[in-house]
């Protein structure tokens, strides 16, 4: 009970990052024989304590969603393992991002690791369809969790 109390003291105590206060933010990587570009940013609509510093992560996923929208994605790729959607409490990221009329996919990787071979293997399939799109003109946005 008193590290529960603790942690919500620290957390009153922390400053709030929200999405009014940081847009969200797609770093750009350009693709050979692409027009499409690929986009790397952190995950919309988070909510939790930061990794960096004292500050709380308090995102709203609509307003992310509408920073997706503005530039412009038409495929998100979440790179997530199943946990951290709860853990990050973005349960509804996935259905909300595609009733906006983006596309999703869920690739996982271990945070802070590289690709194991279960990623390997849904690569094999979704790879040539991701190149597919950015070869087309559409960008497509990579995230994990810090970015």
């Amino acid at each position: 009970m008193r590290n529960t109390v603790a942690r919500e003291s620290a957390r009153e105590s922390a400053r709030e990052k929200t999405s009014f206060d940081y847009p969200l933010v797609i770093n750009r990587l350009r693709v050979p024989e692409c027009t499409g570009s690929l986009g790397l940013t952190f995950c919309p609509g988070k909510k939790a304590p930061s990794l960096l510093d004292r500050s709380y992560w308090n995102r709203q996923l609509d307003v992310d969603i509408e920073g997706l929208l503005a530039w412009p994605t038409a495929l998100l790729v979440s790179l997530l393992q199943e946990h951290e959607f709860a853990q990050l409490k973005v349960q509804t990221l996935p259905e909300r991002v595609q009733q906006a009329g983006i596309a999703w996919l869920h690739l996982p990787i271990v945070d802070g690791g590289v690709p194991d071979r279960q990623f390997e293997r849904e690569w094999s399939s979704a790879g040539p369809g991701i190149y597919a799109l950015l070869q087309a003109g559409n960008n497509v946005v990579l995230h994990c969790r810090g970015g």
